[in-house]
């Protein structure tokens, strides 16, 4: 979102200059002053990028754990419902046909 904004921005400020911004009476360095907020942008922009790649890293890596706790939460109540007797895999008792207790 961020990066749309400064993206947008840029474009704003690039197009003003092209354009020849007109100096306004109360501010007759108007294009310079421009110049040097584009410039400015310039610089954020890749941190900006960066700032949301390592976001989206990280949000990765909660996503990819939660799914590692469901496959152990799996297994562990897989573990419960079948217990090994004798090297072989029964239904345990105390749960139904159909897997509920």
């Amino acid at each position: 979102m961020a990066h749309a904004i400064v993206e947008s921005s840029w474009a704003k400020l690039t197009s003003a200059i092209q354009d020849g911004a007109a100096p306004a009476p109360r501010h007759p360095d108007l294009t310079s002053d421009l110049r040097k907020m584009l410039e400015a942008l310039d610089v954020v922009r890749p941190l900006l990028e960066e700032a949301e790649r390592r976001s989206l890293l990280k949000e990765a890596l909660r996503i990819r754990n939660a799914a590692v706790r469901i496959c152990d939460l799996v297994d562990e109540l897989h573990h419960d419902s079948w217990a090994p007797a004798d090297g072989k895999v029964l239904w345990n008792s105390s749960r139904s046909s159909s897997g509920r207790v």
